[in-house]
C-alpha cells in the first residue's frame, strides 16, 4: 500500500490540482485579449475542450516523464502545434478590435508549458515519496503553484478594458 499513495499523490497533483491554477492564468490571458465568459463562442469556441485535453495531457506528459520516454510531449506539441498553425497566422476581428494570431498563439505556450511543469512535477513527486525526499515533496510543488500565482497576479495587470 506505501507504494500507491505516492503515484495517487503525483497524479493528484498532475491532473487535479494542476487544472486550477492553469485555468486561472489561461482564462486572464484571454480576458487580457478581449474575451469575456459571457461570449463563449466569439474567439474561444468550445472553451470545456482545452480543460479536459489539458488532463488528459498532463496524465499522459507524467507518464511518459516516469517511464523515461519525455521525447513524448515533444511529438504531442509538435502535432498540437500542426493542427492550430493557420490560426495563429491570421488576426481576427472582435468586439471591435483585433486580436492577433500571435496573442492567442502566445496563451498556447504558456498554457502548455504550465501544464508541462505541472506534470512533470507530479511525477518527480511520485520519485520523492518513495525515496522519503520531503523538501522536494513539498517545497517544489509549493513553489510552482505559488509561481503560477504571481503569475495570474501579474497577467492581470494586462486585461483589456472597453
Amino acid at each position: 500500500m506505501d507504494i500507491i499513495w505516492p503515484h495517487i499523490i503525483g497524479y493528484l497533483f498532475a491532473i487535479v490540482i494542476a487544472h486550477f491554477p492553469i485555468s486561472l492564468v489561461v482564462n486572464r490571458m484571454w480576458e487580457c485579449i478581449g474575451w469575456t465568459e459571457k461570449d463563449k463562442e466569439g474567439i474561444r469556441p468550445e472553451s470545456w475542450q482545452p480543460n479536459i485535453l489539458g488532463c488528459v495531457e498532463r496524465s499522459l506528459y507524467a507518464v511518459s516523464f516516469q517511464l523515461g520516454k519525455p521525447e513524448f510531449i515533444g511529438v504531442w506539441l509538435v502535432l498540437k502545434v500542426a493542427a492550430q498553425w493557420k490560426r495563429w497566422g491570421e488576426d481576427k476581428e472582435y468586439g471591435g478590435h483585433i486580436i492577433a494570431g500571435r496573442a492567442i498563439y502566445n496563451i498556447f505556450l504558456i498554457g502548455n508549458a504550465l501544464s508541462i511543469g505541472y506534470a512533470v512535477t507530479g511525477a518527480k513527486l511520485i520519485e520523492w515519496c518513495l525515496g522519503r525526499e520531503w523538501l522536494p515533496a513539498i517545497g517544489v510543488p509549493i513553489s510552482l503553484l505559488l509561481a503560477t500565482l504571481v503569475l495570474w497576479y501579474w497577467v492581470g495587470r494586462y486585461r483589456y478594458i472597453d
